[in-house]
């Protein structure tokens, strides 16, 4: 008995410790977990060349965004100021119509005005109503304060959708005396309202469609440091980020339109430590920057470190998202694979929002414990024989 015992032990042992992650994609196994050494989402599609050369200035090159007056929209505060009249100066909002209405004048259309423009506006209305004489009106129109409007994003975004932008404070308050700029009224603050760009996003020819026109625009400036035009933007504007249909490792890190930092989700129900919590892996464990890489990931998630002999042969897997093809891909790296090219993106792959990251054990470990568990089984055998004289 003692001897097929020990005979099941080490048939088992040598099953556990031969049996690991399988390198060949194709093959399958009903019912187990197949890792696959694949090259990872960002080698096996990466641009051919930088997303834009060293120094140099994109082209179409336009007046910088400030330089450019913010169109007015539905929900925007003006401060109205008739010259010596009360009753037609106070703060008025534009209706959700695009129209200003003010008591004793018919209403007026502004959206897509600017402040300036809503001026002369009102004081031709004024005029047209016999109010005024055209020499005498005197009309001040003031931005108050801005309203949050929605703008739909599309494309290379990790959130498409409607997407909400303004300048409003977290406490709500309002500020005033804006004047005529608002820096939460931009084409940059709608793409990173919308979860910001994907890695194969073609900033080249982003396009911003109002009112049935639609103009072509270059953000790459964003990311080299060169001027380029970032529109400001009103209620009911269309944006689509398009794909270059491959991977530019240059957008992968933070920036005015990519996400701070994304959200990741860790396993490390393991050794060295028993459980997430012994791992010390919690909401700030799950949270890291945008452009972080795998290696980084599993050393959040306790993945590396601990005794060289029985831990340097760990295995970290990755379920990531394919952005360009949508697909779910899970790759396994080894701990010291990892370690030893972590600036290859073909073994050291960027995280993206949502990934999932899991630990595994050696076989040296993987041994150990299935050894435990069947002593556990066994050696109570001859106990029970003793007392029931089996």
């Amino acid at each position: 008995m003692r001897r097929l015992t020990l005979a099941t032990i080490m048939l088992a042992l040598s099953a556990c410790t031969a049996t690991g992650p399988r390198d060949d994609p194709g093959e399958e196994l009903e019912g187990a977990y197949m890792p696959q050494n694949r090259p990872g989402w960002a080698a096996s599609n990466a641009c051919p060349d930088k997303l834009l050369a060293d120094g140099a200035v994109p082209p179409n090159h336009v007046p910088m965004f400030n330089e450019l007056p913010v169109p007015l929209s539905p929900g925007d505060q003006l401060d109205v100021r008739v010259h010596n009249d009360a009753a037609l100066s106070g703060s008025f909002s534009v209706n959700m119509d695009g129209t200003l209405t003010i008591p004793f004048l018919k209403d007026i259309p502004v959206l897509g005005l600017t402040a300036e423009q809503a001026e002369a506006k009102v004081a031709k209305a004024l005029t047209s109503a016999g109010l005024y004489r055209a020499s005498t009106v005197r009309v001040s129109v003031k931005l108050k304060h801005w309203a949050t409007i929605q703008v739909s994003v599309a494309g290379a975004v990790f959130q498409p959708g409607r997407s909400l932008v303004g300048d409003r404070k977290p406490d709500g308050s309002v500020d005033q005396d804006l004047g005529d700029s608002t820096p939460g009224r931009y084409l940059s603050y709608a793409i990173k309202g919308a979860g910001g760009v994907r890695p194969d996003a073609d900033l080249g020819k982003v396009r911003l469609t109002r009112s049935g026109t639609t103009r072509v625009l270059d953000l790459t400036g964003i990311f080299t440091g060169s001027a380029m035009e970032d529109p400001p933007i009103m209620q009911g504007d269309q944006v689509f980020v398009p794909s270059s249909g491959c991977i530019h490792s240059d957008l992968v890190r933070p920036s005015q339109i990519t996400p701070p930092g994304i959200r990741v989700f860790l396993s490390n129900l393991t050794q060295p430590a028993a459980s997430n919590a012994q791992s010390a892996i919690s909401t700030q464990a799950t949270n890291v920057p945008y452009g972080t890489r795998l290696l980084h990931g599993a050393i959040s998630a306790n993945c590396v470190g601990g005794i060289r002999l029985t831990n340097a042969s760990r295995s970290v897997v990755l379920a990531t998202t394919n952005p360009i093809t949508r697909q779910t891909e899970v790759i396994e790296r080894s701990v010291e694979e990892l370690v030893r090219s972590k600036d290859r993106d073909l073994i050291n792959p960027y995280l993206l929002p949502g990934d999932g990251i899991a630990c595994y054990d050696s076989a040296v470990t993987n041994g150990r414990d299935v050894m435990r568990s069947l002593l556990e089984t066994v050696v109570p055998i001859p106990v029970v024989r003793s007392v029931t004289g089996w």
